[in-house]
């Protein structure tokens, strides 16, 4: 799975990603040049069955947080399909 939005200047120093209710993990997408599309999270080896994903803005975060879109792989052989969310 992964999520793809923009950076900048303008945008949420920080961030916050769960997955399947673990451990989380902050990134930033607070940049010096805007750049739209670009690799906001990421992960793989989820393992078949349903997952879910959380993200949210930093306690103290100053900035926006927009998400374009995210792809979610699957395997042919876990009996999946590639499915894209917009």
């Amino acid at each position: 799975m992964t999520l793809y939005g923009p950076v900048g200047p303008n945008a949420a120093t920080v961030y916050l990603v769960t997955i399947d209710n673990g451990t989380t993990s902050s990134y930033s997408a607070n940049k010096q040049f805007y750049k739209s599309n670009q690799i906001l999270y990421t992960t793989s080896g989820l393992g078949r069955g349903i997952h879910s994903l959380q993200v949210k803005l930093g306690g103290n975060s100053d900035g926006e947080l927009a998400i374009d879109y995210a792809n979610v792989y699957t395997t042919k052989s876990l009996g999946g399909r590639c499915v894209y969310l917009t």
